[in-house]
């Protein structure tokens, strides 16, 4: 004799439907059965997680830049950002966006400048130049801010 897995009636040992309840009696019960589906499931999250190389390179790593000058325009309305980044991976980015932070002589945050990029494959290089809105005079310094991809 052995006990229902569901209803806990006695039944026979080799009984597969609990004549009490028609519950079958599976080898691994319903919540054995979830526990070990959510077990696999996270399993193969790390395994895949794992697999992609791209993921375990830190941000600053992926992307080289160089090249880097800002300079106010002639009209003296806005102040640009430019230089150089080349993708180190081997990897295919869809969207790619560079910004900075711009800074006056009190190291006053005056906003931020960006640009971005379609299409930036494996090993190429994107001559971006980020505007900046405001007042370039008050502009004194400028802080990459960061690189963002996918």
């Amino acid at each position: 004799m052995k006990k229902c897995k569901y209803c806990m009636s006695e039944i026979d040992a080799k009984a597969k439907i609990c004549p009490h309840c028609a519950k079958k009696q599976n080898k691994i019960p319903v919540v054995g059965r979830i526990v070990i589906a959510v077990i696999v499931f996270f399993v193969l999250i790390g395994l895949f997680s794992d697999s992609n190389s791209e993921n375990n390179i830190p941000e600053e790593e992926k992307f080289t830049i160089s090249d880097v000058k800002a300079y106010s325009d002639d009209s003296g309305f806005a102040y640009y950002i430019e230089g150089i980044v080349k993708n180190n991976t081997d990897k295919d980015y869809n969207y790619i966006q560079i910004t900075y932070n711009v800074y006056d002589k009190d190291d006053n945050n005056l906003g931020t400048c960006l640009d971005n990029n379609s299409n930036l494959k494996s090993g190429e290089t994107w001559k971006f130049k980020t505007m900046c809105s405001g007042s370039p005079d008050e502009i004194v310094r400028y802080e990459l801010d960061e690189i963002t991809s996918y």
